[in-house]
Parts: C-alpha cells; sequence; structure tokens
C-alpha cells in the first residue's frame, strides 16, 4: 500500500470540498486580483459562478472586463474548472474581515517559517502500516499542542483547531468562508 503524499490529499480534498475551494480562492484573492484585491471580496460559490463584492461602480466596470482573466488564474489555482462566471456586485466591503483576514495570513506564514506546523519529512519509510500510523498520530498530537500554545483555539462544537477570537469556527457558526486548520 502506497501513502498518499500531501499534494495529492490537498488534491482530492478540494475536489470534494467546496468550503476549502472558496477558502483556498480567499487566501489567494490578492495574488488573482492584483490591487484591487482591496477593494473587492469573494461573497461565496454557487454553481460554478464565483459572487464577488466590489467597492464601487468603476472598480466593479474594470473587474468585470478583466473577468476572463481572473476565470483563467483561478481554474489554473485550483488546478480544475471550477469557475464558469463570476458576478460582481457594488457593496460595501467589510474592512475588518480584510484586516482580521491579513492578520492571519501573516501569523499564518511566521508559524509556517518557523516550521511547526508540518515537518519537512517524514519518517515512514520502511515502517510498517501501523508503525507509521502511530506515527502521524504523534506528529499530528503535536502539531495539535504547538498550534493551541500559539493562539489557535479548539472549536467547542467541532473540535476544529482554529485561528481567532471565539470558542466556536466559522463553520459552525455558519460563516461560510472558514479558516479551519485542523479537525478531529
Amino acid at each position: 500500500m502506497r501513502i498518499v503524499d500531501m499534494e495529492d490529499m490537498i488534491e482530492e480534498a478540494m475536489k470534494k470540498s467546496k468550503t476549502l475551494r472558496i477558502a483556498m480562492l480567499v487566501g489567494s484573492w490578492e495574488e488573482i486580483v492584483g490591487k484591487f484585491y482591496k477593494v473587492s471580496e469573494i461573497i461565496g460559490v454557487k454553481e460554478n459562478t464565483l459572487y464577488v463584492k466590489v467597492e464601487s461602480s468603476s472598480y466593479l466596470h474594470y473587474m468585470n472586463g478583466k473577468k476572463i482573466e481572473y476565470i483563467e488564474k483561478i481554474n489554473k489555482f485550483l488546478g480544475n474548472d471550477y469557475i464558469k462566471n463570476i458576478i460582481f456586485k457594488i457593496g460595501k466591503i467589510d474592512i475588518e474581515y480584510k484586516f482580521q483576514l491579513e492578520k492571519m495570513k501573516k501569523e499564518f506564514q511566521e508559524k509556517r517559517e518557523e516550521k511547526i506546523v508540518i515537518p519537512e519529512k517524514f519518517e515512514v519509510e520502511n515502517k510498517s502500516i501501523e508503525d507509521s500510523i502511530k506515527y502521524l498520530k504523534r506528529l499530528s498530537k503535536n502539531r495539535e499542542k504547538i498550534l493551541l500554545e500559539k493562539g489557535y483555539k479548539r472549536c467547542i462544537v467541532c473540535g476544529s483547531i482554529f485561528l481567532g477570537n471565539t470558542k466556536i469556527c466559522d463553520k459552525c457558526r455558519g460563516i461560510p468562508i472558514q479558516t479551519v486548520i485542523n479537525k478531529n
């Protein structure tokens, strides 16, 4: 039996999870739209259509003209043709949410640079499946412990580990874009 690498696991999870695709899009929105990141915000996805809130009609007009380019970038990023259309709507951008998202991205990047989340090398070669599973379980527990020490929280409803100031993760609070890091 072959142990699947992380990239394959992420691809498989993205095929199954619309929420994960949305979270990946939110996290990479700045790379996709560039300077228009600050004046636009992803609302959600429904039936292969991405809905985006834009601050004003002039930004909406410009971004609408770049719609095909954005769709190509999104689908290339996601590795499949998940998005067929983008609908831009004028609305007020939640600045507090943008600041919180930027803070979480920065904190995640810092933690990633500290190499606390995932070790560089998994030591599962030449081990039995049972021993490999025990080893990966131990790594997962250590990772949870470190994340909790670094300020992450465990959701009191589902047990997910997330970054935030509440006791309940975004998914359990009914917020469509989640920032869940780990599930039990």
